[in-house]
C-alpha cells in the first residue's frame, strides 16, 4: 500500500529534503492568466507537468500538476515558472512511496474550472474520477479567498496536507487508493469560497525494475521464436 513520506507548503518556492526514488507532486496555484513552464528544473530533480487549468471567468485563478517519478535525495527547491503573468503563488509538495517500488500516472488529470461559492460551509467535491488499481489520489483547490477549517472527507477518505490547514487560497488533499474504482474527494471549508478550480490527479503502484523470472526466460522463448 502507498504512504505518506511528508510535505510541504511555499510562496514562491517549496523547498523540501526529499527521499531517494519517491513519488514527488506538487500543487500549484497561481493568479494572473499566465500558463506554467511544461517543466521545472529544480535544484536536484526535473519536474513534469502533468496537466493545468485557469477559471473560465478572467483565466484565474489557475491550478497546475507536476510531478516526479523517481526522486533524487537530497535539499529540493521547487520554483515555478510562467509565460505570461504568475502572481499570488501558492504551492503544495507531496512525497510518497510505493509498496511494489514504483509510481506510474494513472490517467489525465481532471480539471473543474467553472468553481462558484459564498458564504460559509463550502464544500469541493468536484473533479472526481476512476482508479484502475492501487496507489494514491491528490486533490487540489486554488481559490481566490484565503480559506479556513478544512476538513476531509470522500470515497476513499481524503485528508488534508500541511497538517489540515489551508496554504492561504489553496490546498492540496490525499488519499491512499487500495484498488480499481472510482474517486470522489469531498471538502468541507469553513470559510467562504468565491471563483474556484479543483483537480484530481491519480497515481497508480507499478513493479520496479524488469520482472527477475521474465528476464530469466527471455532469451530461452526468443530461441524457441526464432526457430
Amino acid at each position: 500500500m502507498s504512504s505518506r513520506v511528508g510535505g510541504a507548503v511555499g510562496t514562491t518556492s517549496i523547498s523540501r529534503t526529499l527521499s531517494a526514488n519517491k513519488l514527488g507532486v506538487v500543487k500549484l496555484k497561481w493568479e494572473g492568466g499566465g500558463t506554467p513552464a511544461s517543466s521545472i528544473t529544480g535544484a536536484i530533480n526535473t519536474w513534469t507537468l502533468a496537466g493545468y487549468s485557469r477559471h473560465t471567468s478572467g483565466n484565474e485563478p489557475g491550478l497546475a500538476w507536476y510531478y516526479c517519478l523517481n526522486t533524487a535525495a537530497g535539499a529540493e527547491t521547487f520554483t515555478p515558472s510562467f509565460t505570461g503573468s504568475g502572481t499570488f503563488l501558492h504551492g503544495e509538495m507531496e512525497e510518497w512511496t510505493s509498496a511494489t517500488g514504483a509510481f506510474a500516472l494513472d490517467g489525465s488529470p481532471v480539471f473543474t474550472n467553472t468553481g462558484t461559492g459564498t458564504g460559509v460551509g463550502n464544500t469541493y467535491n468536484t473533479s472526481t474520477g476512476t482508479a484502475t488499481g492501487a496507489g494514491v489520489a491528490f486533490y487540489g483547490v486554488s481559490d481566490f479567498n484565503s480559506l479556513s477549517t478544512l476538513t476531509g472527507g470522500g470515497t476513499p477518505a481524503f485528508a488534508v496536507g500541511n497538517g489540515g490547514a489551508a496554504n492561504g487560497d489553496s490546498f492540496l488533499a490525499y488519499a491512499t487508493v487500495t484498488g480499481a474504482g472510482a474517486v470522489s474527494p469531498s471538502i468541507q471549508c469553513a470559510g467562504g469560497a468565491t471563483q474556484f478550480v479543483t483537480s484530481l490527479i491519480i497515481f497508480k503502484e507499478v513493479t520496479a525494475g524488469a520482472n527477475l523470472e521474465d528476464v530469466l526466460h527471455r532469451p530461452a522463448m526468443m530461441a524457441i521464436l526464432a526457430q
